[in-house]
């Protein structure tokens, strides 16, 4: 063999080992970015909705200077109601923090997480991730708009047969098999 191959044969290993060695130290040092996430998925609990044309989901202000709060994966399924009653479903944790009003025809659901109250070991985070799993809205043919104000909750309208309804949201909205 030549000069040329036993260089070239001595690049790859010394690659190789490089390659190794950074790996193993970010497998050592290297802190994961999921950390820093307040994970209140669980038991999804179903409750009924009172009747209403207007449905409004909104959140308070999650944002300070020190800190950031936002939703991570979260999905609202929106699908028709298999009975006469509107139905809302969410992880127990979730429940907690939400508050429900009745204004005339409106219904408003506000996720009320408090930054006062804030868990310990995410003091020092910039920016925390919330995990609330999915969330579903069960419709009857009563409502006519459903208005989504939460920071990064997607909409997924699923199988409805109406004739018209209105979705309005900041966010992305995907549709699977509505009429």
């Amino acid at each position: 063999m030549k000069r040329t191959t036993y260089i070239l044969i001595g690049l790859f290993v010394a690659g190789f080992c490089m390659l190794v060695g950074g790996m193993f130290v970010m497998y050592c040092l290297g802190k994961p970015y999921f950390s820093n996430q307040i994970n209140l998925q669980g038991e999804q609990l179903v409750q009924e909705l009172p009747t209403c044309r207007v449905i409004w989901m909104t959140q308070t202000e999650m944002n300070t200077e020190e800190r950031g709060i936002w939703l991570a994966n979260s999905l609202l399924g929106v699908l028709p109601s298999k009975g006469e009653k509107n139905t809302f479903s969410c992880s127990e944790k979730v429940n907690e923090y939400l508050k429900m009003t009745v204004m005339g025809d409106t219904l408003k659901i506000v996720l009320d997480y408090s930054l006062i109250d804030f868990p310990q070991e995410f003091k020092e985070s910039k920016y925390v991730g919330m995990i609330t799993g999915d969330m579903q809205l069960n419709l009857t043919s009563k409502v006519e708009c459903v208005i989504n104000d939460i920071y990064m909750q997607k909409i997924a309208l699923k199988k409805l047969t109406k004739d018209s309804i209105s979705i309005d949201t900041p966010n992305s909205i995907m549709v699977d098999s509505c009429d």
